[in-house]
């Protein structure tokens, strides 16, 4: 009987583990969404986003963005995403960090989405134009891409004065992809490049 209670408890024990929400990692999606193509997420780090860490963002279990960096810490960031399942409105935003140690954290929270979920289409042009804006510790872009099936961002390389980010996306990122990245200290002079899938 003893081994029976023990039993139970470490897998209550196992369990809380599992579905315990991340210290570190904070998400922050609205409750109601106005698009479906368009759903606003924020990631914020609260000890920060280091050299050899990988931050993955998924919608629904469907990768959207890999980010990683080689420089200084990132604290926060923001991107559009898409709600894409066509038997619910509801999009369930979902972070993994995994350090350079191994070791990882996760969080994931729902959005209610309104109007049709997004459609994924085959993507009319093959656009690598980039608007940026740096200010400080804050980077914030625009890419000019459809986000379709093919000639999609694939990925964007950010080489800053504090390090280079590399962020690998799909198009479970929203058409025109949005990134707001907040980092530890100055960026200084950033220069971006950007690649497309076939």
């Amino acid at each position: 009987m003893k081994k029976f209670f023990i039993g139970i408890l470490v897998l209550v024990s196992f369990y809380i583990v599992l579905n315990a929400s991340s210290n570190h990692i904070r998400l922050k999606i609205p409750d109601i969404a106005q698009n479906a193509n368009r759903i606003p997420v924020g990631i914020i780090i609260d000890n920060g986003l280091k050299k050899g860490d990988l931050l993955i963002v998924k919608v629904d279990n469907k990768i959207a963005f890999e980010l990683q960096t080689n420089g200084d810490e990132i604290m926060r960031i923001n991107a559009h995403l898409r709600g894409l399942k066509s038997n619910t409105s509801n999009a369930k935003i979902s972070a993994v960090l995994t350090r350079k140690d191994g070791t990882s954290e996760f969080i994931s929270k729902n959005s209610v989405y309104l109007g049709s979920p997004s459609i994924l289409r085959h993507g009319r042009e093959g656009s690598k134009r980039v608007k940026f804006r740096v200010t400080n510790n804050k980077i914030k872009l625009v890419i000019k891409n459809q986000m379709g099936k093919n000639k999609y961002v694939q990925n964007l390389a950010l080489s800053t004065s504090a390090g280079t980010i590399k962020i690998k996306m799909t198009p479970v990122v929203s058409r025109n992809p949005y990134f707001k990245i907040i980092g530890k200290k100055n960026f200084g002079k950033v220069k971006t490049k950007v690649s497309l899938s076939n």
